[in-house]
């Protein structure tokens, strides 16, 4: 695949978190086996000899204000269009590039679907103007959390249907390592905690702030008691459940529990193998395929006689979603144990499907939680052939 991506900084010594984000993507991507051509301000720094990712020098050099750049970048985005066409057209910002793509491809009738990225709305004017006509006439707009997409739809009255959200992940240069006895002793962290933040120190990222959250949930928290009763009660009385749903979990708590010691099937009944082993089946899954959740009766089939597969169980509220088609959120190598805050790294890989949360029915735990599956418990679903009528309309803009 060949992507287009005007850019407004990509530079190597950057530490602006818009700038490594794009930075570290287009890298990443490069390494995927896309090919990206990027067009940047002449002048301008960038990672240079990597494989995958070439730069265009665009005039004027030094960089673009936001207002400046559809008047110049759609002509350049015609004249790679002209020696190398690309598959997609990239807007990095809404507001520094998504007008000058969307003129493009208008102008120049590319035939190509224009992807936007979106980080987060700033208080602005010109948002409901600007930002919404460009997030409404975008094929695709990517973003990093649930409350982006949740703020586009109440500050903006975007429709989301398009939107995805792609969480951000860890680099591998950052897997823990042993720790510096003679650095832990020089700041006296022999036994501690410690909380690393990567973000300068500004005062609109507040980290401040953070520390001191992070503090007050250290004092205030500690570990809930497995046999305990009293939460389920501060639960009914705050309104986090209701009385018809608590009642249904306890009697299915106290049915399992007599089905356990008397040796009988507890609930939801499953028939795993009766094998200490189970199948791994690995699919490549990657973040926005669409997956369907096989049946019950055949995840049974991959579980052993202790109903897990490879360590992860099934079942609870997890067959609600069975049968259903879903989107991949995320693959998950690693994880923080929450008792310990030690980072684990998972032998076999999780997915996460975008809307398989815990719903809190029949057991309680905590509700919109991600379930984790495995790619066995799977079925990848081909992709569905998007004609241009189907797209958005590039005059949307307008």
């Amino acid at each position: 695949m060949r992507i287009c991506s005007p850019h407004c900084g990509i530079s190597p010594e950057s530490g602006s978190g818009g700038e490594v984000y794009e930075r570290e993507l287009l890298k990443d991507l490069a390494g995927l086996g896309a090919e990206c051509a990027v067009l940047l301000a002449a002048g301008k720094p960038h990672p240079e000899r990597v494989p995958g990712l070439v730069v265009h020098p665009v005039w004027p050099p030094k960089g673009l204000r936001w207002y400046v750049t559809p008047f110049v970048w759609p002509r350049y985005i015609k004249r790679l269009w002209d020696t190398e066409p690309f598959d997609l057209l990239r807007a990095h910002s809404v507001r520094f590039v998504g007008p000058a793509a969307l003129w493009a491809r208008r102008r120049y009738r590319l035939p190509v679907p224009v992807v936007t990225h979106h980080h987060h709305l700033d208080p602005s004017p010109l948002n409901p103007v600007l930002e919404r006509r460009v997030l409404a006439a975008s094929d695709c707009v990517v973003t990093d959390s649930e409350f982006a997409r949740r703020q586009l739809q109440a500050e903006l009255g975007l429709g989301t249907d398009h939107v995805r959200v792609v969480y951000c992940g860890v680099g591998p240069e950052y897997a823990p390592g042993p720790r510096d006895a003679a650095l832990a002793r020089r700041w006296r962290l022999d036994g501690r905690r410690v909380l690393l933040s990567m973000g300068p120190l500004i005062a609109r990222k507040n980290p401040l702030f953070l520390v001191e959250a992070f503090a007050e949930i250290q004092r205030a928290s500690s570990q809930l008691r497995l046999r305990g009763l009293g939460h389920y009660w501060r639960d009914l009385r705050v309104g986090n459940v209701r009385l018809l749903p608590l009642l249904v979990a306890i009697s299915v708590r106290l049915f399992n529990g007599i089905q356990w010691r008397l040796g009988g099937s507890i609930w939801p009944v499953l028939e795993p193998m009766n094998s200490d082993s189970s199948p791994h089946q690995n699919l490549g899954l990657r973040p926005g395929q669409m997956v369907r959740v096989k049946s019950k009766h055949a995840i049974a089939a991959t579980l052993n006689r202790n109903s897990r597969n490879r360590g992860l169980g099934f079942g609870e509220d997890m067959i609600f979603y069975c049968g259903g088609s879903y989107r991949v959120a995320a693959c998950i190598n690693r994880i923080v144990h929450e008792g310990t805050g030690e980072l684990l790294l998972l032998k076999t890989p999780s997915i996460l499907l975008e809307g398989v949360t815990a719903i809190g029915g029949s057991i309680l735990n905590p509700q919109n939680e991600f379930y984790f599956c495995r790619e066995i418990w799977l079925d990848p679903e081909p992709a569905a052939e998007v004609s241009p009528g189907d797209r958005a309309s590039p005059t949307a803009i307008n």
